[in-house]
């Protein structure tokens, strides 16, 4: 088998887990520096934000004083608030998707015993940008249209008969179905996992990303929906190892130094915090789900024989 071909597997879930962490670990560097070229800037223009809003809070609070208010700079306040929404709504829109193509690339390059770099990852979803932000956009209005509607609909007894808000038990049932909503949306997300995938790595268009993912999880969506979530879990316990101890010794050290200066400063701290484990730690769920699309690929398709078959023939060709 040749190394085109000997990446590529059926694997169970801790296997999945186990390759996933272990690409990430061999292969830190690439992998690492894919993810912090889209998303330092995000967390720079976070922390510039976050500064701007609570200086200028605190100095306010300090003062406290009404005539103080222009003094203490609500203007950068409400200049941090407005910086810290866009930076945000870049992120979901723009950053994520395109990250997330990237990282997908260089994983499929490496899995397929292609040179794989951060310019040469970067470099093959440029063309494909649109096709990635628009499917991308198309899964968040599907997935978030899914939960409003069936959230409106668990509403509607309590909107047409209004004493049943005041009821237990229909008050629980409304519960149960708000969790019906948040299941279907789910649902339909694990359903659009792979459209990055499919777009970076098959050069594939919106439409057919979309569909394609779709038709990857169907007949295999609870094994998909588990090896995510334990996924996702496994992320945010990483992210938490690193952050706890830090967060932990701010909240001992704050409430004896509670200067606005030094809360100004304990924010920064928290915010570098969050963005150093956040970059370190989040690459594990891209990687992850390019090693669950790969493994549905092969269950699927026979992706694994398909390239070891057409290994074989160039080599015949060759002799």
């Amino acid at each position: 088998m040749t190394a085109s071909a000997a990446g590529l597997r059926a694997m169970d879930m801790g296997d999945l887990l186990d390759r996933a962490v272990g690409h990430y670990r061999r292969n830190f560097i690439t992998l690492f520096g894919v993810y912090a070229i889209g998303y330092a800037p995000f967390w720079l223009l976070v922390g510039i934000s976050a500064h701007l809003f609570s200086g200028a809070f605190l100095r306010l609070l300090a003062l406290g004083a009404p005539a103080a208010i222009e003094e203490a700079g609500v203007d950068p306040a409400l200049l941090g608030v407005a910086g810290f929404v866009v930076v945000l709504v870049a992120a979901i829109f723009f950053v994520e998707p395109i990250v997330t193509g990237a990282t997908a690339r260089a994983v499929s390059d490496q899995i397929l015993g292609r040179p794989a770099s951060i310019r040469g990852a970067y470099s093959a979803v440029r063309p494909r940008t649109a096709a990635l932000l628009l499917s991308s956009f198309l899964r968040l209005v599907a997935v978030y249209g899914a939960h409003s509607i069936a959230s409106f609909i668990a509403f509607i007894p309590v909107i047409v008969v209004p004493e049943v808000a005041s009821d237990v038990v229909a008050g629980i049932a409304v519960a149960l179905l708000q969790l019906g909503a948040l299941l279907a949306a789910s649902i339909i997300f694990i359903y659009l996992l792979f459209i990055g995938q499919v777009v970076a790595i098959e050069n594939r268009g919106t439409a057919e990303a979309l569909t394609r993912s779709w038709r990857l999880v169907s007949g295999r969506l609870w094994r998909t929906s588990g090896i995510a979530g334990i996924l996702f879990w496994l992320v945010a316990a990483l992210t938490s190892a690193f952050q706890l101890p830090l967060l932990t010794a701010v909240l001992v050290w704050w409430p004896w130094d509670a200067a606005p200066e030094n809360l100004a400063t304990m924010g920064i701290v928290v915010t570098a915090a969050l963005a150093a484990t956040s970059l370190l730690a989040s690459p594990i769920l891209s990687i992850g789900t390019t090693f669950i699309y790969y493994d549905l690929r092969v269950r699927r398709e026979g992706l694994d024989v398909e390239l070891m078959a057409a290994s074989i023939g160039a080599g015949d060709v060759s002799a």
